[in-house]
């Protein structure tokens, strides 16, 4: 018996594909990725594409699917809701064409429950979101057609969603798309921890060959940084260094006497072992964020090439007047683009 994972976008579900070791599957034309105890399906946006490719899942899958969770970002139109929280889903309601569906669909739930409403088209403005908060908690697009689905094939479905904007945001479309694989973590986390019928094997930090560091009590990892640390140990073995000389490192030695969080040892400790697996390309990335960072403040959301090959800018930002427009081209032309340049020609000291 599966169970299906249903996203709306591949970087919500990346974390699942990664922790769980989930590969492609060939199916029709549909983004599916599957393991011996799960299905994940990508849909796409919108309540069609939802309904469709869930619809064809299910028709494939019929006898093997007994659960089907249905996880990803949602919009906060009640005022008391903050970004990164996670809910599940008590009642799921539809506003198709400025009108409320007459039909919805309620679930069982022992966590704090909300209800969820789905739009058929993006929600930007905070009046928008204002009138739609008489019928819900949350926003987002393909919930309904996946319940529909599930309803249909009368398939059990929970849905989970971490909020991604809060109601005043209104300018938050490319802040949601850079924080996507940090929602991804956190879902994957707390589904792992909530509903997981099974922790994958690779993630049982008891039988692993670097528990004296992942079993220690000083830390405390989630399962995304449990899996990003197991991998970077891993690395570290492939380059001979051993477990043993590791944790009479210094650094390691003064992380575990400091008086923090125990989640924050760990994420210290994972940004340490990056430091010695790939020491350039950890100093070129933090060279990088100090001249690119300072432009967030203004709205201005800058990326270099994730693999460090070329020195190219994906600049995104919105403007909302001429005089908006003039201010960020002003801003534009601070950006030190020579210094970026000799970063990635090797000038890093």
């Amino acid at each position: 018996m599966m169970v299906l994972l249903v996203f709306a976008y591949l970087k919500e579900a990346q974390s699942f594909i990664d922790l769980l070791e989930l590969k492609p599957y060939p199916l029709l034309n549909l983004k599916l990725y599957k393991n011996e105890n799960y299905l994940l399906l990508i849909t796409g946006e919108g309540i069609v594409n939802a309904t469709l490719c869930t619809t064809s899942v299910l028709t494939h899958f019929n006898q093997e699917i007994q659960m089907i969770f249905n996880l990803g970002i949602a919009g906060a139109i009640n005022p008391k809701i903050s970004k990164f929280e996670i809910f599940e889903i008590r009642t799921n309601y539809a506003f198709i064409n400025q009108k409320l569906e007459f039909k919805s669909f309620s679930f069982e739930t022992k966590k704090t429950p909300l209800d969820l409403l789905t739009v058929n088209e993006r929600v930007l403005s905070l009046d928008a979101k204002k009138q739609l908060s008489h019928h819900g908690d949350l926003i987002d697009r393909e919930a309904y057609g996946i319940s529909q689905a599930a309803h249909f094939f009368k398939k059990p479905i929970k849905i989970i969603k971490i909020v991604s904007d809060e109601l005043a945001d209104e300018e938050f479309c490319e802040v949601v798309k850079s924080n996507a694989p940090l929602y991804s973590e956190k879902l994957a986390d707390y589904f792992l921890e909530n509903h997981a019928q099974t922790k994958p094997q690779h993630l049982n930090s008891t039988k692993n060959e670097f528990s004296d560091i992942l079993n220690n009590p000083h830390f405390h990892f989630t399962h995304s940084l449990f899996h990003q640390t197991q991998n970077l140990l891993q690395d570290l073995k492939l380059k001979n260094i051993s477990l043993k000389s590791l944790i009479k490192e210094d650094f390691y030695l003064e992380l575990i006497k400091e008086e923090i969080p125990k989640k924050e040892k760990s994420k210290r400790l994972n940004l340490e072992l990056k430091k010695i697996v790939d020491p350039i390309g950890t100093k070129v990335k933090t060279k990088l964020q100090f001249l690119t960072d300072p432009f967030l403040a203004q709205g201005i959301h800058i990326k270099c090439d994730p693999d460090l090959e070329s020195p190219f800018l994906d600049i995104n930002f919105k403007t909302t007047s001429k005089e908006d427009l003039e201010h960020k081209v002003i801003k534009l032309k601070q950006i030190d683009y020579d210094s970026i340049e000799k970063i990635f020609k090797g000038k890093i000291y």
